[in-house]
């Protein structure tokens, strides 16, 4: 377990300040426990603890939160919205391929551009601002299910299995609620604590989470969104 934290540590660099002189809102630190009641979707739309999805043998947890598809070809890296994103994901094949079958539990959460939806092929005010009972919330969370599998078959997505963070609470930006960003459900207390703090960003995607299978923070996270400025490849 130590030697693979180490290769971890070396292939992903943890990126510094964010740049932004505001205050950066609360997040997980190294030593933390995550919330036990902390959920993230399927592709039906139904809730998971995610640390339900803890097996007995499992020894590490490899959380990855990305921004998932486009459905504007004119506004796409490689089909995800996310260019950074896009760029990182080799890392994360790597590793799942080197890794996954060495119990450690790979979990790869697909987010939608929720504060920029209309520029990705999605009507506005859809995946914060509606309920996910309404009709169009429903609707367009399928379709970007569909667009998941068909990146998962052309590998540009490695994991076997996807899940969804389609109202972002992972990483869930309250300056952005605080100016107005309209969301339709409760403010849970651990929401948004994925989102790094030293991170100015709106989404912070992609990062990378390495979590002990009780939950426990065990490396600061790995940052990407630096719009194209850092790029972490394996060829």
């Amino acid at each position: 377990m130590v030697s693979m934290l180490f290769l971890w540590a070396l292939l992903l660099p943890v990126y510094g300040e964010g740049g932004s002189n505001d205050k950066p809102q609360p997040c997980y630190r190294v030593g933390d426990n995550i919330a036990s009641d902390i959920f993230i979707c399927e592709a039906s739309g139904e809730k998971k603890r995610l640390l339900d999805l803890v097996k007995p043998e499992t020894k590490a947890i490899y959380l990855l939160l990305f921004g998932g598809p486009s459905l504007n070809p004119s506004e796409s890296a490689g089909g995800l919205w996310c260019g950074d994103s896009f760029n990182d994901m080799p890392v994360s094949t790597y590793m799942y391929r080197k890794y996954h079958n060495a119990n450690v539990l790979f979990i790869g959460v697909a987010c939608p551009p929720v504060y920029d939806e209309s520029d990705y092929g999605f009507p506005g005010e859809t995946f914060l601002a509606q309920p996910d009972t309404a009709q169009t919330w429903r609707q367009e969370f399928s379709r970007f299910v569909e667009a998941v599998y068909a990146l998962q078959s052309n590998h540009v997505i490695p994991f076997d299995q996807v899940y969804y963070d389609p109202k972002l609470r992972l990483l869930f930006n309250h300056k952005k609620h605080a100016e107005g960003a309209k969301f339709s459900d409760a403010i849970l207390p651990w929401m948004g604590k994925f989102k790094p703090g030293t991170d100015s960003q709106s989404y912070s995607v992609p990062v990378i989470w390495l979590l002990s299978k009780e939950g426990k923070v065990l490396h600061e996270p790995f940052v990407g969104n630096r719009f194209g400025t850092s790029t972490q490849r394996i060829n």
